[in-house]
């Protein structure tokens, strides 16, 4: 059975870079035993288009802002009911890395790293109108 599995592995094409891991490693089509020759640089192309895309994607929910050290921040929650989405927070923002979009949360008694996408900026409760 394992090694059904395992060719069932090597033989499949992969959604991104259009080969399967047998053709790339050895050069063969692991089906049709037919020679053939993966163009490296159209792998790499292929790649980098499937991560900008999923990039763009993953950052259309997230509201743009340029944390600074002293900003407050919500926590998303990941539940899957709309209505019981609480968030967490707010938490004070110790620091930003801009470069690979990390803040540093100040949490209780500690400092807690936490990327840009599962947070929210946080402006303040909103007031009823008395």
């Amino acid at each position: 059975v394992r090694v059904g599995v395992l060719f069932g592995i090597r033989a499949t094409i992969h959604g991104v870079n259009g080969f399967s891991p047998g053709q790339i490693a050895f050069g063969k089509d692991m089906i049709l035993r037919t020679n053939m020759l993966a163009d490296i640089e159209l792998i790499r192309q292929r790649r980098e288009a499937a991560i900008t895309k999923t990039n763009q994607r993953e950052n259309k929910r997230r509201i743009a802002y340029d944390y600074k050290e002293g900003d407050k921040v919500l926590i998303l929650s990941n539940r899957l009911d709309p209505k019981l989405k609480l968030h967490e927070g707010p938490y004070r923002v110790v620091s930003f890395n801009k470069s690979n979009g990390t803040l540093h949360i100040a949490r209780k008694n500690y400092v807690e790293p936490i990327n840009i996408r599962n947070v929210r900026p946080y402006f303040g409760a909103i007031r009823g109108g008395d």
